[in-house]
């Protein structure tokens, strides 16, 4: 089952990641997207763990109100990222460089 969950979020990562680099200046297009990859890992190196310590602490061995609580908060995360964001519906993106 962890499995499953790391390669969920290493997907979301990798997805993350492209899409960085096309929205990346020229000068970093090779470096953003690799940096971005390795502290996304960072970021959720350390998830398993917390989740597992939660789990035992208040919900007595059940993971699924912790992975419900996860996803709930990297939802609201993403969403005021997006939501704050500079981009503008409309705008030609084809000539990037």
């Amino acid at each position: 089952m962890e499995f499953i969950g790391h390669f969920r979020r290493l997907t979301q990562v990798q997805r993350n990641t492209f899409i960085a680099c096309f929205l990346s200046p020229l000068g970093v297009r090779g470096t953003l997207p690799g940096f971005a990859y390795q502290i996304g890992n960072l970021f959720s190196s350390r998830d398993s763990v917390i989740q597992a310590k939660v789990t035992e602490s208040r919900y007595g061995g059940s993971f699924a109100p912790v992975l419900a609580w996860t996803v709930l908060l990297v939802a609201s995360l993403v969403a005021v990222v997006t939501w704050s964001g500079r981009e503008r519906r409309g705008v030609d993106l084809s000539n990037t460089n």
